[in-house]
């Protein structure tokens, strides 16, 4: 095919085919480097957004501190040999005798231990009015002394003479910690002395 071109025509053609192959060679490498930019500006974006956040924590990091300590603070301590069971039947026992609530623990409940964070599980049978389990429920949810959580209830209408009245089971979740218990400080023995000389003294 090119017998008949001159060696002019010749080297010509075969620079163009070089420019040729050369512009291809650069078009594909701006393509591929166009792609991997635009994943890199991707990555960096994200790596950006990621590192706002934790900036952002970090800024409040007193403020999460406190509330942190403000949670922890509600979470009882309870000595390795006391019953969780015992325990927390009484607790929410007395809470549902205050808020006008039959309830029935049915033991033994769930035990986990998560790290430091144990949690008890309590099925509870229970029968009140509506009124009254809105209260109960809303004492749980607002407990300082305790964090309480209801995983699930049930509820059904009851009939006949109790008609009016809802009655049910529910499982409350109990977070709590084990370590020593604190104990109440007692009047110590020197200042005891001192009250009673103190009663001599008005009665003399």
């Amino acid at each position: 095919m090119t017998g008949g071109m001159s060696l002019r025509d010749r080297a010509i053609v075969l620079g163009v085919v070089v420019l040729f192959l050369y512009a291809l060679a650069a078009a594909m490498w701006f393509l591929k480097f166009d792609q991997e930019w635009k994943v890199s500006a991707k990555h960096y974006d994200a790596a950006l957004k990621t590192n706002k956040k934790e900036m952002a924590l970090i800024a409040r990091r007193g403020e999460l501190q406190s509330k942190y300590d403000e949670e922890q603070a509600k979470i009882p301590m309870l000595a390795e040999e006391k019953a969780a069971d015992t325990y927390w039947s009484r607790v929410i026992e007395t809470m549902a005798e205050k808020n006008n609530i039959k309830v029935t623990p049915r033991p033994p409940g769930r035990e986990e231990h998560k790290d430091v964070l144990n949690k008890y599980e309590l099925t509870l049978d229970w029968e009140a009015s509506l009124n009254s389990l809105v209260k109960f429920l809303y004492a749980l949810e607002t407990e300082q002394s305790a964090m309480f959580d209801v995983i699930q209830i049930d509820v059904k209408a009851q009939r006949g003479r109790k008609a009016g009245y809802l009655a049910g089971n529910m499982i409350v979740c109990c977070a709590y910690l084990r370590g020593e218990e604190e104990e109440e400080e007692e009047k110590s023995e020197e200042e005891v002395p001192e009250e009673k000389e103190t009663v001599k003294g008005k009665a003399k």
